[in-house]
Protein backbone atom coordinates (compact mmCIF):
# COMPACT_ATOMS: atom_id res chain seq x y z
CA UNK A 1 0.00 0.00 0.00
CA UNK A 2 0.97 3.59 -0.42
CA UNK A 3 0.81 5.71 2.85
CA UNK A 4 0.93 9.97 3.27
CA UNK A 5 3.11 11.42 5.35
CA UNK A 6 1.77 14.71 6.40
CA UNK A 7 3.90 17.95 6.57
CA UNK A 8 3.41 19.77 9.79
CA UNK A 9 1.62 23.05 9.99
CA UNK A 10 0.21 22.37 6.18
CA UNK A 11 -3.29 24.28 5.69
CA UNK A 12 -5.11 26.30 3.75
CA UNK A 13 -4.62 29.05 6.81
CA UNK A 14 -1.13 29.49 5.49
CA UNK A 15 -0.05 32.16 3.01
CA UNK A 16 3.27 31.65 3.48
CA UNK A 17 6.27 29.97 5.27
CA UNK A 18 7.10 29.54 8.50
CA UNK A 19 10.30 31.82 9.62
CA UNK A 20 13.23 29.86 10.03
CA UNK A 21 13.42 30.02 13.66
CA UNK A 22 10.21 26.86 13.55
CA UNK A 23 11.89 23.60 13.01
CA UNK A 24 8.88 21.94 12.74
CA UNK A 25 6.99 23.48 9.65
CA UNK A 26 6.53 21.47 6.63
CA UNK A 27 8.42 18.45 8.59
CA UNK A 28 7.13 14.82 8.40
CA UNK A 29 6.03 12.91 11.37
CA UNK A 30 9.16 11.24 13.64
CA UNK A 31 8.83 9.34 16.12
CA UNK A 32 7.91 10.97 19.44
CA UNK A 33 8.24 7.75 22.00
CA UNK A 34 11.88 7.56 20.77
CA UNK A 35 13.46 10.53 22.06
CA UNK A 36 17.22 11.43 21.29
CA UNK A 37 18.92 14.23 20.40
CA UNK A 38 18.34 13.83 16.93
CA UNK A 39 14.72 13.02 15.53
CA UNK A 40 14.08 9.50 14.21
CA UNK A 41 11.83 7.89 11.93
CA UNK A 42 9.12 5.64 13.00
CA UNK A 43 10.96 2.89 11.16
CA UNK A 44 8.59 0.35 11.67
CA UNK A 45 5.38 1.90 9.95
CA UNK A 46 7.78 2.18 6.77
CA UNK A 47 7.81 -1.59 6.23
CA UNK A 48 4.25 -1.45 5.71
CA UNK A 49 4.48 0.66 2.33
CA UNK A 50 4.96 -0.22 -1.00
CA UNK A 51 5.76 3.73 -1.39
CA UNK A 52 5.48 6.63 0.89
CA UNK A 53 3.80 9.96 -0.24
CA UNK A 54 5.48 12.78 0.55
CA UNK A 55 5.35 16.40 -0.55
CA UNK A 56 8.26 17.87 -2.60
CA UNK A 57 8.42 21.39 -0.50
CA UNK A 58 9.23 19.16 2.85
CA UNK A 59 11.31 17.10 0.89
CA UNK A 60 13.52 19.65 -0.38
CA UNK A 61 13.70 21.63 2.85
CA UNK A 62 14.69 18.15 4.75
CA UNK A 63 17.94 17.71 1.77
CA UNK A 64 18.82 21.15 1.34
CA UNK A 65 21.46 21.70 3.90
CA UNK A 66 20.81 25.50 4.23
CA UNK A 67 17.14 25.15 5.17
CA UNK A 68 16.92 21.84 7.26
CA UNK A 69 18.47 21.64 10.94
CA UNK A 70 20.55 18.71 11.94
CA UNK A 71 18.54 17.44 13.93
CA UNK A 72 16.79 15.94 11.07
CA UNK A 73 19.87 14.74 9.46
CA UNK A 74 18.70 10.74 10.12
CA UNK A 75 15.17 11.53 8.69
CA UNK A 76 16.99 13.36 5.71
CA UNK A 77 19.24 10.03 4.38
CA UNK A 78 16.05 8.25 4.88
CA UNK A 79 14.33 10.41 2.27
CA UNK A 80 16.90 10.64 0.26
CA UNK A 81 18.16 6.60 0.25
CA UNK A 82 13.93 5.87 -0.24
CA UNK A 83 13.61 8.03 -2.66
CA UNK A 84 16.66 7.37 -4.76
CA UNK A 85 15.70 3.56 -5.10
CA UNK A 86 12.11 4.33 -6.05
CA UNK A 87 9.71 3.98 -2.60
CA UNK A 88 8.97 7.90 -2.37
CA UNK A 89 6.26 10.07 -4.45
CA UNK A 90 6.46 13.45 -4.93
CA UNK A 91 3.88 15.04 -4.78
CA UNK A 92 2.61 18.88 -4.59
CA UNK A 93 0.37 19.14 -1.49
CA UNK A 94 -0.09 23.32 -1.81
CA UNK A 95 -1.70 22.31 -5.28
CA UNK A 96 -4.22 20.21 -3.43
CA UNK A 97 -4.96 22.50 -0.89
CA UNK A 98 -5.24 25.35 -3.05
CA UNK A 99 -8.10 22.94 -5.35
CA UNK A 100 -9.68 22.43 -2.35
CA UNK A 101 -9.76 26.02 -0.52
CA UNK A 102 -13.52 26.58 -0.16
CA UNK A 103 -14.30 23.21 1.02
CA UNK A 104 -11.74 23.30 3.36
CA UNK A 105 -13.04 27.02 4.61
CA UNK A 106 -16.49 24.97 4.73
CA UNK A 107 -15.14 22.04 6.85
CA UNK A 108 -13.38 24.44 9.45
CA UNK A 109 -16.92 26.84 9.48
CA UNK A 110 -18.42 23.23 10.46
CA UNK A 111 -16.03 22.26 13.11
CA UNK A 112 -15.60 26.05 14.85
CA UNK A 113 -19.61 25.87 15.42
CA UNK A 114 -19.19 23.64 18.90
CA UNK A 115 -16.20 24.92 19.95
CA UNK A 116 -16.39 23.03 22.95
CA UNK A 117 -16.26 19.26 21.42
CA UNK A 118 -12.95 19.98 20.89
CA UNK A 119 -11.97 21.11 23.98
CA UNK A 120 -10.82 16.99 25.17
CA UNK A 121 -8.66 16.76 22.35
CA UNK A 122 -6.94 19.63 22.83
CA UNK A 123 -5.90 19.22 26.26
CA UNK A 124 -4.97 15.67 25.29
CA UNK A 125 -2.81 16.72 22.19
CA UNK A 126 -1.12 20.03 23.72
CA UNK A 127 -0.24 18.00 27.01
CA UNK A 128 1.24 15.31 24.13
CA UNK A 129 2.80 18.01 22.44
CA UNK A 130 4.13 19.50 25.64
CA UNK A 131 5.61 16.32 27.06
CA UNK A 132 7.71 15.49 23.71
CA UNK A 133 8.96 19.05 23.86
CA UNK A 134 9.93 18.53 27.25
CA UNK A 135 11.51 15.04 26.82
CA UNK A 136 13.54 16.60 23.45
CA UNK A 137 14.86 19.55 25.37
CA UNK A 138 16.40 17.54 28.21
CA UNK A 139 17.66 15.48 25.64
CA UNK A 140 19.52 17.96 23.39
CA UNK A 141 20.82 19.73 26.96
CA UNK A 142 22.47 17.31 28.10
CA UNK A 143 23.77 16.62 24.56
CA UNK A 144 25.39 19.69 24.43
CA UNK A 145 26.83 19.29 27.93
CA UNK A 146 28.65 16.37 26.87
CA UNK A 147 29.99 17.60 23.84
CA UNK A 148 34.26 17.23 24.81
CA UNK A 149 36.71 20.68 23.66
CA UNK A 150 38.00 19.96 20.57
CA UNK A 151 40.37 22.46 18.27
CA UNK A 152 38.80 25.27 17.04
CA UNK A 153 41.23 25.11 14.01
CA UNK A 154 39.88 22.20 13.02
CA UNK A 155 36.83 21.13 10.41
CA UNK A 156 35.24 19.20 12.99
CA UNK A 157 35.55 21.35 15.16
CA UNK A 158 34.15 24.56 13.28
CA UNK A 159 31.38 21.90 12.54
CA UNK A 160 30.48 21.51 17.01
CA UNK A 161 30.99 24.70 17.35
CA UNK A 162 28.31 25.77 15.08
CA UNK A 163 26.36 22.74 16.43
CA UNK A 164 26.60 24.18 19.52
CA UNK A 165 25.73 27.47 18.84
CA UNK A 166 22.43 26.13 16.64
CA UNK A 167 21.19 24.09 19.55
CA UNK A 168 21.61 26.76 22.25
CA UNK A 169 19.54 28.52 19.59
CA UNK A 170 16.94 25.70 19.04
CA UNK A 171 16.56 24.69 22.52
CA UNK A 172 15.14 27.98 23.01
CA UNK A 173 13.04 27.38 20.26
CA UNK A 174 11.42 24.10 22.09
CA UNK A 175 11.38 25.73 24.96
CA UNK A 176 8.84 28.45 23.41
CA UNK A 177 7.16 25.27 22.10
CA UNK A 178 6.69 24.02 24.97
CA UNK A 179 5.40 26.95 26.84
CA UNK A 180 3.26 27.46 24.35
CA UNK A 181 1.23 24.09 24.51
CA UNK A 182 1.29 24.04 28.44
CA UNK A 183 -0.22 27.46 28.29
CA UNK A 184 -2.96 25.77 25.94
CA UNK A 185 -3.75 22.99 28.21
CA UNK A 186 -3.92 25.09 31.13
CA UNK A 187 -6.25 27.72 29.47
CA UNK A 188 -8.24 24.79 28.12
CA UNK A 189 -8.92 23.40 31.82
CA UNK A 190 -10.58 26.29 33.32
CA UNK A 191 -14.19 26.07 35.04
CA UNK A 192 -17.64 25.17 32.76
CA UNK A 193 -18.34 28.74 34.26
CA UNK A 194 -15.62 30.34 32.55
CA UNK A 195 -15.72 28.58 29.44
CA UNK A 196 -18.97 30.89 28.89
CA UNK A 197 -16.39 34.10 28.69
CA UNK A 198 -16.59 35.86 25.54
CA UNK A 199 -12.45 35.68 25.53
CA UNK A 200 -12.81 32.16 26.14
CA UNK A 201 -14.54 31.00 23.46
CA UNK A 202 -12.41 33.50 21.18
CA UNK A 203 -9.24 31.92 22.45
CA UNK A 204 -10.25 28.73 21.89
CA UNK A 205 -11.62 29.22 18.27
CA UNK A 206 -8.12 30.64 17.57
CA UNK A 207 -6.19 27.32 18.61
CA UNK A 208 -8.70 25.31 17.41
CA UNK A 209 -8.41 27.13 14.03
CA UNK A 210 -4.91 26.40 13.85
CA UNK A 211 -5.39 22.81 14.18
CA UNK A 212 -7.81 21.94 12.62
CA UNK A 213 -6.87 23.39 9.33
CA UNK A 214 -4.12 21.35 9.24
CA UNK A 215 -5.99 18.20 10.26
CA UNK A 216 -8.85 18.99 7.42
CA UNK A 217 -5.82 19.64 4.63
CA UNK A 218 -4.32 15.94 5.61
CA UNK A 219 -8.08 14.42 5.51
CA UNK A 220 -8.32 16.02 2.25
CA UNK A 221 -5.00 15.09 1.05
CA UNK A 222 -6.19 11.63 2.02
CA UNK A 223 -9.56 11.40 -0.37
CA UNK A 224 -7.06 12.94 -3.31
CA UNK A 225 -4.53 10.52 -3.26
CA UNK A 226 -6.96 7.93 -2.25
CA UNK A 227 -4.70 6.53 0.67
CA UNK A 228 -3.98 6.40 4.42
CA UNK A 229 -1.47 8.48 6.45
CA UNK A 230 0.97 8.64 9.11
CA UNK A 231 0.25 11.63 11.34
CA UNK A 232 2.25 13.60 14.31
CA UNK A 233 0.58 11.27 17.33
CA UNK A 234 -0.58 14.49 19.31
CA UNK A 235 -3.02 14.95 16.35
CA UNK A 236 -4.66 12.06 16.90
CA UNK A 237 -6.99 13.06 19.39
CA UNK A 238 -8.56 15.39 16.86
CA UNK A 239 -8.71 12.62 14.57
CA UNK A 240 -10.09 10.10 16.25
CA UNK A 241 -12.87 12.89 17.52
CA UNK A 242 -13.77 13.57 13.82
CA UNK A 243 -14.02 9.88 13.05
CA UNK A 244 -16.20 8.80 15.77
CA UNK A 245 -18.90 10.94 14.36
CA UNK A 246 -19.19 8.76 11.31
CA UNK A 247 -18.85 5.52 13.46
CA UNK A 248 -15.08 5.04 13.06
CA UNK A 249 -12.57 4.22 15.28
CA UNK A 250 -9.72 6.45 13.45
CA UNK A 251 -8.15 7.14 10.50
CA UNK A 252 -7.14 4.84 7.53
CA UNK A 253 -4.46 2.78 7.93
CA UNK A 254 -4.12 3.55 12.05
CA UNK A 255 -5.11 -0.38 12.45
CA UNK A 256 -2.18 -1.16 10.50
CA UNK A 257 0.42 1.54 12.16
CA UNK A 258 -0.74 0.42 15.40
CA UNK A 259 -0.16 -3.37 14.88
CA UNK A 260 2.91 -3.47 13.09
CA UNK A 261 4.59 -0.91 15.61
CA UNK A 262 3.26 -3.29 18.57
CA UNK A 263 4.73 -6.37 16.83
CA UNK A 264 8.30 -4.79 17.26
CA UNK A 265 7.59 -3.65 20.68
CA UNK A 266 6.67 -6.89 21.77
CA UNK A 267 8.63 -9.18 19.88
CA UNK A 268 11.96 -7.22 19.15
CA UNK A 269 12.01 -4.75 22.01
CA UNK A 270 15.98 -4.04 21.99
CA UNK A 271 16.33 -3.74 17.94
CA UNK A 272 18.88 -1.32 17.14
CA UNK A 273 19.44 -1.93 13.69
CA UNK A 274 16.76 0.68 11.90
CA UNK A 275 18.97 3.02 9.39
CA UNK A 276 18.37 3.78 5.93
CA UNK A 277 20.57 1.25 4.18
CA UNK A 278 18.84 -1.72 5.83
CA UNK A 279 15.32 -0.37 5.60
CA UNK A 280 15.46 -0.14 1.86
CA UNK A 281 17.03 -3.64 1.71
CA UNK A 282 14.13 -4.90 4.08
CA UNK A 283 11.61 -3.11 1.29
CA UNK A 284 13.35 -5.19 -1.67
CA UNK A 285 13.51 -8.44 0.24
CA UNK A 286 10.48 -10.22 -1.44
CA UNK A 287 9.90 -11.41 2.72
CA UNK A 288 8.30 -8.39 3.15
CA UNK A 289 5.22 -9.59 2.34
CA UNK A 290 5.08 -11.86 5.03
CA UNK A 291 5.68 -9.41 7.39
CA UNK A 292 2.63 -7.29 5.92
CA UNK A 293 0.14 -10.39 5.85
CA UNK A 294 1.00 -11.18 9.17
CA UNK A 295 0.13 -7.16 9.74
CA UNK A 296 -2.90 -7.91 8.38
CA UNK A 297 -4.19 -10.67 9.71
CA UNK A 298 -3.40 -8.89 13.22
CA UNK A 299 -5.97 -6.18 11.83
CA UNK A 300 -8.69 -8.39 11.27
CA UNK A 301 -8.70 -10.10 14.52
CA UNK A 302 -6.89 -13.09 13.56
CA UNK A 303 -3.91 -12.59 15.58
CA UNK A 304 -2.72 -10.45 18.82
CA UNK A 305 0.37 -9.35 19.13
CA UNK A 306 1.09 -9.95 22.75
CA UNK A 307 3.62 -11.54 25.36
CA UNK A 308 2.31 -15.05 24.44
CA UNK A 309 2.91 -14.13 20.39
CA UNK A 310 6.28 -13.20 20.96
CA UNK A 311 6.69 -16.63 23.26
CA UNK A 312 5.67 -18.83 20.82
CA UNK A 313 6.95 -17.47 17.65
CA UNK A 314 10.16 -17.56 19.35
CA UNK A 315 10.04 -21.55 20.73
CA UNK A 316 8.75 -22.28 17.14
CA UNK A 317 11.85 -20.73 14.98
CA UNK A 318 14.12 -22.58 17.77
CA UNK A 319 12.18 -26.04 17.41
CA UNK A 320 12.14 -25.61 13.78
CA UNK A 321 15.87 -24.97 13.92
CA UNK A 322 16.46 -27.81 16.28
CA UNK A 323 14.58 -30.25 14.40
CA UNK A 324 16.98 -28.99 11.53
CA UNK A 325 19.73 -29.08 13.17
CA UNK A 326 19.23 -32.76 13.41
CA UNK A 327 18.13 -33.44 9.98
CA UNK A 328 21.59 -32.20 8.97
CA UNK A 329 23.50 -34.97 11.09
CA UNK A 330 22.00 -37.43 10.44
CA UNK A 331 21.63 -36.75 6.11
CA UNK A 332 26.02 -35.81 7.22
CA UNK A 333 25.99 -39.21 8.59
CA UNK A 334 23.77 -41.15 5.77
CA UNK A 335 26.16 -39.63 3.09
CA UNK A 336 29.54 -39.92 4.70
CA UNK A 337 30.81 -42.70 1.99
CA UNK A 338 29.98 -40.35 -0.76
CA UNK A 339 33.23 -38.17 0.51
CA UNK A 340 35.29 -40.89 0.06
CA UNK A 341 35.01 -40.31 -3.35
CA UNK A 342 38.18 -39.45 -5.47
CA UNK A 343 37.78 -35.74 -6.50
CA UNK A 344 33.86 -35.23 -6.46
CA UNK A 345 33.54 -36.49 -2.72
CA UNK A 346 33.54 -33.41 -0.56
CA UNK A 347 31.56 -31.68 -2.75
CA UNK A 348 29.20 -34.68 -3.90
CA UNK A 349 28.27 -35.20 -0.55
CA UNK A 350 27.41 -31.21 0.04
CA UNK A 351 25.27 -31.09 -2.57
CA UNK A 352 23.35 -34.20 -1.61
CA UNK A 353 22.75 -32.93 1.96
CA UNK A 354 21.94 -29.41 0.63
CA UNK A 355 19.48 -31.55 -1.63
CA UNK A 356 17.41 -33.10 1.33
CA UNK A 357 18.13 -30.28 3.73
CA UNK A 358 17.15 -27.35 1.35
CA UNK A 359 13.68 -28.05 0.57
CA UNK A 360 12.71 -29.53 4.54
CA UNK A 361 14.18 -25.72 5.78
CA UNK A 362 12.22 -23.85 3.03
CA UNK A 363 9.17 -25.35 4.14
CA UNK A 364 9.70 -25.29 7.70
CA UNK A 365 10.62 -21.99 7.74
CA UNK A 366 7.93 -20.64 5.65
CA UNK A 367 5.28 -19.26 8.12
CA UNK A 368 8.71 -17.51 9.76
CA UNK A 369 9.91 -15.98 7.03
CA UNK A 370 9.07 -12.27 8.02
CA UNK A 371 10.54 -13.41 11.49
CA UNK A 372 13.93 -14.55 9.87
CA UNK A 373 14.24 -11.72 7.65
CA UNK A 374 14.11 -9.03 10.72
CA UNK A 375 16.81 -11.34 12.54
CA UNK A 376 19.25 -11.49 9.27
CA UNK A 377 19.19 -7.46 8.74
CA UNK A 378 19.92 -7.08 12.85
CA UNK A 379 23.02 -9.50 12.31
CA UNK A 380 24.15 -7.18 8.93
CA UNK A 381 24.08 -4.66 11.24
CA UNK A 382 25.44 -6.13 14.33
CA UNK A 383 28.43 -7.64 12.23
CA UNK A 384 28.80 -4.04 10.64
CA UNK A 385 28.91 -2.24 14.04
CA UNK A 386 31.90 -4.24 15.01
CA UNK A 387 33.71 -4.07 12.22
Amino acid sequence: MELILTSFGLSHLRSQDAPESDIFYRMPPIAMSRVNSLFLPDYAILLLCDRLIVDSKTYSRLVDSNESHWSYGEVADLMKALNDEGFLRLEDFDKVVSENRSLLEEMLANDLKEPSFWAPPLTESAATWEEFISSMSRSWRNDLFQQPERNDQSTTGEREMLRAHSSHMYLHVLQNYGAHSAHIAERVRISSQDRRRREYKEFLRTQLAEYLSYVNANLVLSQTYETGFHDWYDFRPFYRAKFRRIGREGTPAEPEIDNVKRLFEISFPNLSFWEPRLIVKALKDKRIQDLRNLVARAVNGEVEFDTKFATRILYEVFRVERDLSKLRSIVSYATSPLGFLPWIGTPAQKGVEEGIVAPVARKQRKPFRWFYMISELAEKYRRAEIE
